[in-house]
């Protein structure tokens, strides 16, 4: 109870403190478009590193509602450990991949010149007061 009421929010507001400072201290402004960052982003990494990527990220993360999948597939021993394994990361990495795509797509026909400027102080603003709100409410 003590991570999700003080801890967490804390975690949020100070990651959000340093996005703010960084955007403050920074020294020399050098945005790029959108485009541009796909484009760079595209050179330098595979598509099999990216997927690779996002299942190692989901790998670690936790997921409560699987767990019960998990148990039932338990009593099949490793094979059924495996299945549900395998089915829970091809259908989470395909759905994160379009997601992904579609997302990109939406972003790319807006012309959003504030963010590109003031991407870190946005960020950095919302993280705090999600914080400030998850400590304040309690569910």
């Amino acid at each position: 109870e003590t991570i999700t009421t003080h801890i967490a929010p804390l975690v949020l507001v100070t990651i959000g403190l340093v996005y703010l400072v960084i955007d403050f201290v920074r020294l020399h402004k050098h945005n790029h478009s959108l485009q541009e960052l796909n484009q760079s982003t595209e050179n330098k990494k595979s598509r099999w590193a990216l997927i690779a990527s996002i299942s190692f990220a989901m790998f670690f993360s936790p997921c409560i509602e699987l767990e019960a999948f998990f148990f039932q597939a338990g009593t099949l021993g490793w094979p059924g450990i495996i299945v549900v394994s395998a089915v829970y990361s091809l259908t989470t990495v395909f759905f994160m991949t379009v997601l992904v795509s579609l997302a990109t797509k939406g972003i790319n026909k807006l012309e959003w010149h504030f963010l590109e400027h003031h991407e870190k102080r946005v960020t950095g603003l919302v993280l705090v007061a999600i914080g400030i709100l998850i400590f304040f409410i309690r569910f």
